[in-house]
């Protein structure tokens, strides 16, 4: 009596299942770094975006704002929800700084480019100069 079994052996699946294994511990780290990348860039485009918030405030107001709250007439919601922004200025007649700090519990904690840590970026504006640090997370 001839009888033709089909299906997989034990080995295959157990072959199978740990090529999965290999490839998930491959992409998943490389994932969770391209969505940390991938939300800097917008953290960085929502102090882009206030630095025209601030030039419009100035052009309605004759200074710039010491605070985020001056702006928020201007922003609506198109700020990155990974960062807390803060915005100061000494003199609002010509500087400003603005500052995005990474959330508690946001990924954006572990944000780091060759070994620098850019959870937290900061855009400061005096005159026509303007200075971002740490400048290796701004390079993008």
């Amino acid at each position: 009596m001839n009888t033709n079994n089909s299906g997989f052996t034990l080995l295959e699946v157990l072959v199978v299942l740990a090529i999965v294994a290999i490839i998930t511990a491959v992409a998943v780290p490389s994932y969770k770094n391209y969505i940390i990348k991938s939300q800097r860039l917008d953290g960085i485009n929502s102090l882009n975006l206030m630095v025209l918030t601030q030039e419009r405030f100035y052009n309605d107001n004759g200074m710039f704002s010491s605070s985020l709250a001056g702006l928020n007439n201007y922003l609506g919601d198109y700020l990155n929800d990974e960062y807390n922004y803060t915005v100061s200025s000494s003199d609002t007649s010509s500087s400003y700084t603005i500052t995005a700090a990474a959330k508690f519990n946001s990924s954006q904690n572990d944000d780091t480019e060759g070994g620098i840590d850019c959870s937290t970026l900061t855009l400061t504006v005096s005159g026509l100069n303007r200075t971002v640090s740490p400048s290796q997370c701004w390079d993008d």
